[in-house]
């Protein structure tokens, strides 16, 4: 597993992402990425070695390569959710076949795949979303 840093100029921060190497620089993201929202998991990505002299393993960010059909959500519950309505709402959406990873008990990114019943997933986080349980 390689480490792909990701930097976000906007928020002035950097995130780290997991992914395998495919080729000479070129790295498929093995994890939802959480602060990056233009990227997805599986997507197939260009990157140049960091610091290649004193790390290996690690890399910077350049572009996309192939977009890999995912298309990530990011969400917060609102204060007003119960912890037992917020896992039965994300064991629903897995079972739509839809990834997640989240950030605490609150924050969200929910990756729906190609395998996915996308059309059912999208519509069921939109009504979360009109009906304030997820901001």
């Amino acid at each position: 597993m390689s480490i792909i840093q990701r930097r976000i100029p906007e928020l002035e921060i950097s995130e780290i992402i997991y992914g395998t190497l495919i080729g000479d620089n070129c790295l498929e993201i093995m994890e939802i990425p959480f602060l990056s929202k233009d990227l997805n998991y599986g997507d197939l990505v260009r990157c140049k070695p960091f610091m290649p002299d004193y790390v290996e393993g690690y890399y910077d960010f350049i572009e996309v390569i192939r977009f890999s059909g995912y298309t990530t959500i990011h969400v917060a519950f609102t204060q007003n959710v119960l912890l037992e309505e917020k896992k039965k709402i994300v064991s629903d959406l897995y079972q739509m076949g839809v990834l997640y990873r989240r950030a605490g008990l609150s924050s969200f990114a929910f990756s729906i795949g190609p395998g996915s019943n996308r059309r059912k997933a999208v519509e069921y986080i939109e009504h979360l979303i009109d009906t304030d349980v997820f901001c």
